[in-house]
């Protein structure tokens, strides 16, 4: 029957033959027991298939030539019923059969492959310590085993699932010198010095990430991500120097990577190139303008080109971090090089109207590098309106809040509710001028004007028209101011004059300041709104046309006079629904508000 491959009947036949015949020859029963156990296997029965292979092995002459094959069959059918339990998901009972191979068939040829699926199924249980046990004794008992490598690769994720990660770095370094496979040994080493960081092991860390990049310069974005872990290590442990360096290789790599240059590598030469030039920053910072004065002269100039260089090399990195912090120090160098000129120590045996020019010669010359990093930093914010704002545009926005408070740090101010839209009025009050009888309005105005070149505009104005120059101009105004030698200076005089220059900027402030704090009227750019102006004056019985000084604006048509009161008040009543264009006489009179 089993030769005719009916495998039930032979099955069944061979059953009854043992149960019901226990005292039959013994070759008659040996033979009963293999037809039953090879029909059972076909029959995929493994469990009846184990049994009976069993009794075939205890009846079997020890030395038979075919016991070793049946010994395999013997493991084959525990085997297979490790895969059925694989497929049902009960890893627990898969795990018991493949590890019972080796306890019931040691000899046998499967036996590795049994404990290597017993490692898996133990694994997707996450029995991580009984895994463990299981892989080093198929380590140890196959060395020769080509499942060895695999086994390495099981054995450094177990220890890491068991948070056992001083083992698993060991394990991964492991597998990166067993393998062949460049792919696998990159992730090895990442992976082993990640754990060696994780513990903190820092030499064992910075150990295997400089054999990465030492084995590994492609890919390069991956090399240069290894530098930069590197470098943040030797930063944490105060290797400044070390630090410096491998910055500047991840700036050269990115450098010279060519095609296989990436957004990522971008950003981290960029960065890397950020660091850089803050320290030519910190060191041009650190050179004070005293004795020897020429030589200290000379070296702030030359730190500060260079500076100016790095920092405008920054933005060809196209990253807008990395584009606004360059501009912001860029104007922190031009603003800290004026008052290094004002804080300079000033040449020794002046007369007292020679050391009033070199001062205002100093003034001059410090001014320019103000307005310079006023520029600058307004560049800065223009970022905003391409959709950057990051912590280098604030700080812009906080140096220009301090340097033009009058435009950047204006409070802001609570009005109140206007409860319709048809009709409303803004009130100017203004102190009661107490001025002699002959005193007019006009000259009230001409004393309120601002001193120096502002035309006939206000301050606002004045310092939104002025002419921005590029960062491409900014050595010319460094060099220019360079080529004018001092003379050896003195602290005394030195302290002196900077609290005669500090006096002057206070009172200039002052005077900036009271100025601001002038009223300006509205102007009317409404065409189809009429506007009413009355003014009040105890002194004056009916509004007279009055000169516009500098800085104020004109009312627009239609304005009318009103009886004389005995407030000094203007009051501007706007209505909305007045007449159009048309309405308006075109011999309206025009009154010029102070």
């Amino acid at each position: 029957l089993y030769a005719m491959e009916d495998y039930e009947q032979a099955f069944s036949a061979a059953t009854r033959l043992v149960e019901n015949y226990p005292d039959a020859d013994e070759e008659i029963r040996l033979t009963a027991w293999l037809v039953n156990a090879h029909a059972a296997y076909e029959l995929q029965n493994y469990e009846a298939a184990e049994l009976a292979y069993i009794e075939v092995l205890n009846v079997l002459p020890s030395d038979d030539e075919t016991r070793q094959g049946l010994v395999d069959n013997l493991a084959a059918a525990i085997y297979k019923q490790g895969e059925q339990a694989n497929a049902l998901e009960d890893y627990r009972a898969a795990a018991d059969h493949f590890l019972r191979v080796g306890r019931v068939a040691p000899a046998s040829t499967i036996r590795a492959n049994a404990e290597y699926d017993g490692a898996e199924a133990l694994i997707q249980l996450e029995a991580w310590e009984q895994a463990a046990v299981v892989l080093n004794d198929f380590r140890s008992s196959f060395p020769e085993h080509e499942l060895q490598a695999e086994v390495t690769k099981k054995i450094a994720y177990v220890y890491k699932q068991n948070g056992q990660l001083l083992l698993a770095a060991r394990e991964y370094e492991r597998i990166e010198t067993e393998s062949t496979d460049d792919d696998v040994r990159r992730d090895a080493l990442q992976i082993a010095a990640d754990l060696y960081a994780q513990e903190d092991r820092t030499v064992n860390a910075l150990e295997v990430y400089r054999r990465y990049v030492g084995y590994f310069a492609e890919p390069v974005e991956l090399n240069l991500e290894t530098r930069n872990k590197i470098a943040e290590i030797l930063k944490a442990e105060n290797e400044r120097q070390a630090y410096l360096e491998e910055l500047e290789q991840i700036v050269t790599i990115d450098n010279a990577a060519g095609s296989s240059r990436t957004p990522r590598t971008r950003y981290l030469a960029g960065n890397a190139a950020m660091v850089l030039a803050e320290v030519t920053y910190e060191r041009f910072v650190e050179v004070d303008l005293v004795k020897p004065f020429q030589a200290n002269l000379h070296m702030k100039q030359t730190l500060m080109k260079k500076a100016v260089k790095e920092f405008n090399h920054l933005m060809d990195y196209v990253i807008g971090d990395i584009t606004a912090g360059a501009i912001f120090y860029l104007a922190e160098i031009y603003a800290h090089f004026s008052t290094a000129l004002m804080t300079s120590e000033r040449p020794e045996g002046l007369t007292p109207l020679e050391l009033e020019e070199y001062e205002l010669e100093i003034e001059d010359q410090a001014y320019l590098f103000v307005e310079k990093a006023i520029q600058v930093h307004e560049s800065n914010l223009e970022l905003i309106s391409r959709g950057v704002y990051n912590d280098w545009i604030d700080r812009s926005l906080q140096k220009l809040a301090r340097t033009l408070p009058v435009r950047y740090d204006k409070p802001e101010e609570n009005g109140t509710v206007v409860s319709s839209l048809e009709t409303y009025i803004f009130a100017f009050a203004r102190p009661a001028a107490n001025l002699p009888p002959e005193t007019t309005d006009s000259t009230v105005a001409d004393q309120l004007k601002p001193s120096g070149p502002i035309g006939d505009v206000g301050p606002d104005e004045f310092v939104q028209n002025t002419e921005k120059a590029s960062v491409d101009e900014d050595e010319t105004v460094t060099d220019t101011w360079a080529d004018q030698p001092l003379p050896e200076t003195s602290v005394d005089a030195a302290e002196e004059t900077r609290v005669a220059v500090q006096a002057t900027i206070d009172e200039t402030d002052t005077a900036v300041d009271a100025w601001a704090d002038v009223p300006l009227p509205e102007t009317n750019t409404e065409p189809e709104e009429n506007v009413q102006v009355i003014v009040f004056d105890p002194r004056v019985e009916s509004p007279t046309d009055q000169p516009v000084p500098n800085g104020f604006v004109e009312a627009a048509p239609e304005i009318q006079a009103t009886e004389p009161a005995t407030s000094s008040e203007l009051v501007l009543s706007i209505h909305e629904t007045a007449a159009d264009e048309s309405d308006v006489q075109e011999d309206s009179p025009e009154m010029k508000i102070p």
